[in-house]
């Protein structure tokens, strides 16, 4: 549809008379926003994209769009607000585009995208913001600055992929301190530092179920918690290309907390030829929940699970040792290692059950690991040596005795001599 323009020294407010026209420089028809049902208000029509062409308007009523798109200009949200569609910002201000301040709150339904140097949103105060496209990308960056950034006290709610595609940027800073910030989707980085960077508050991320939860190429991070906490909920899942010396991990804490598990559920799982890959260079991973439940992680891993403990500190205990995480690996082709942690972190790493020696038949092969093989020391009897029709062996049945036991009648007449004991009786 088509594209109208923010007009020069007419627009203050979203629904300002005759505040849109066709043409960049007002020259063209007058648009006036209305309500199209419901308190959303459209300009001629829901399709069309509106460009701020370089004015600063309040966003004083909810909108439906195609798209929101500026190089300059701003949009700062009055009250409680909603965007049902998408917003790019393409300039260089770290202001913002979209500027949520402090009292108030946005919910866009869409994708937010930045592709410069500029923040696209930007959250100050006690506002709020929520971002909401599941299944598909909520917040874009690929430009040297940010998608969304926060400060101060509100929340920020995410549903859907968060990407930093390219340039020196990231997709999400969050250094709120709002205990109520929430992501729903998957992380993805390909250039620039993270795509989301948890600088402040507690962060509830439920991983997603498509994709790889966090991807990264060489060098960079797709989800860095440098202060805070991050609640990992769900199967994590990592990926990613080569990787360089500094902080390159799909998950890095550079200071802070991650707790995974970050909820009461300790069961996790990792599919074969999956990875799960955590990097701690600072802060702290709590694979316990350090209070409340004392959660701890039950890993059933199929797949990969490595963790580099460059600094910082790894929890694998809690409650004073009571509760204790552990990493099971399933197959001959699973593979668990805590780098540069101590003995009794590594020992939460275990592999199959490996019987004892007197368990298994003395006639087998020696078993176990190369380094240390054990030697069997079952002695199984044979069936010869075992009463007739006595089942025994694996499940019980593996073998069935032959041997013909006489009974006790049969041995006391063998036993019977009437020239000394003439008078004896069989009791």
């Amino acid at each position: 549809m088509a594209t109208l323009y923010a007009k020069s020294g007419t627009i203050t407010n979203f629904d300002t008379a005759n505040g849109w026209n066709s043409a960049a420089n007002g020259s063209g028809t007058d648009y006036t926003a209305t309500d199209s049902g419901g308190g959303i208000y459209i300009v001629d029509s829901a399709a069309n994209t509106l460009d701020l062409n370089g004015c600063a308007v309040t966003l004083n009523q909810s909108c439906q769009v195609a798209l929101i798109q500026a190089t300059t200009g701003t949009l700062t949200v009055s009250g409680t607000r909603t965007i049902n569609g998408n917003v790019t910002y393409s300039g260089t201000s770290t202001s913002g585009m979209v500027i949520v301040p402090t009292g108030t709150g946005l919910t866009i339904n869409g994708q937010a995208t930045n592709t410069a140097a500029g923040y696209a949103i930007v959250q100050s105060g006690s506002g709020t913001t929520t971002i909401t496209n599941a299944g598909g990308t909520a917040v874009a960056n690929s430009g040297n600055g940010r998608g969304v950034s926060t400060a101060n006290t509100g929340a920020l709610s995410i549903t859907g992929l968060v990407e930093q595609s390219a340039g020196a940027g990231s997709a999400v800073v969050n250094a709120s301190t709002s205990a109520g910030h929430s992501l729903n989707g998957n992380l993805s980085c390909a250039a620039g530092s993270y795509a989301y960077q948890l600088s402040g508050g507690t962060l509830a991320w439920t991983v997603g179920n498509t994709g790889a939860s966090a991807a990264i190429v060489a060098g960079y991070a797709a989800l860095a918690v440098s202060n805070g906490t991050c609640n990992i909920i769900g199967n994590l899942t990592t990926s990613h290309t080569a990787l360089q010396n500094g902080r390159s991990a799909p998950v890095v804490i550079i200071g802070g907390t991650i707790n995974y598990p970050g909820d009461a559920t300790a069961a996790r799982s990792i599919a074969a030829g999956a990875e799960v890959y955590i990097a701690v260079y600072s802060g702290t991973l709590n694979l316990v929940q350090q209070s409340g439940a004392y959660t701890a992680l039950a890993m059933a891993n199929g797949g990969t699970f490595a963790i580099v403990a460059a600094g910082g500190t790894i929890n694998t205990t809690g409650n004073g040792g009571v509760s204790v995480a552990s990493v099971v690996n399933q197959t001959t082709t699973s593979y668990a290692v805590i780098l540069g942690g101590t003995a009794g972190q590594k020992a939460i790493i275990t592999g199959p059950t490996i019987p004892a020696a007197g368990d298994v038949d003395s006639m087998a092969a020696d078993y176990g690991y190369a380094g240390a093989l054990i030697d069997p020391t079952l002695v199984v009897p044979a069936e010869a040596d075992v009463e007739t029709g006595v089942q025994y062996g694996a499940g019980g049945t593996e073998f069935t005795g032959t041997l013909d036991a006489p009974t006790a009648a049969q041995i006391a007449a063998a036993m019977w001599d009437d020239t000394t004991s003439p008078s004896r009786t069989l009791t």
